[in-house]
């Protein structure tokens, strides 16, 4: 896991977000590799095993992004 990258739930609206590692089941078993762009069907799947976090890869922040979230602290 990066800095650029975050854990979090299933219930966010994360189709299109790309996965910063990948998802495993409780055998080791890869499901989805990291690197993917979540699709609805992939996150149903996810679901439907039983995963309730995975995590995301997040862009560099633009500057200006950067310094709202400075201001926000």
């Amino acid at each position: 896991m990066s800095d650029q990258d975050r854990e979090t739930s299933l219930d966010e609206n994360l189709a299109g977000a790309e996965l910063g590692a990948s998802v495993v089941d409780a055998e080791g078993q890869v499901l989805v590799p990291g690197g993917t762009l979540l699709t609805l069907p992939i996150i149903e799947l996810l679901r439907a095993r039983g995963i309730e976090s995975l995590v995301i890869s997040q862009p560099p922040l633009e500057p200006a992004a950067k310094e709202r979230e400075m201001l926000a602290r």
